[in-house]
């Protein structure tokens, strides 16, 4: 649902990407992470706490 525009930055664990929303035309800031690096360096429960706290938040430029 989401067209990759651009890398807007590369961490430890992955990318961050600027995606376009295919339908409604949407700019967003995306972030993929790298599975097997999280498992690899016992980083899962920090990112899954880092999720949680995310979907706590109420703010217009998140998602």
């Amino acid at each position: 649902d989401f067209k990759l525009l651009a890398t807007v930055g590369e961490g430890s664990f992955g990318k961050v990407f600027l995606v376009e929303h295919r339908y409604t035309g949407r700019r967003y800031a995306m972030k993929v992470l790298k599975k097997r690096t999280l498992i690899e360096r016992s980083q899962v429960e920090h990112t899954l706490t880092e999720h949680r706290i995310l979907q706590c938040l109420r703010h217009p430029f998140m998602v």
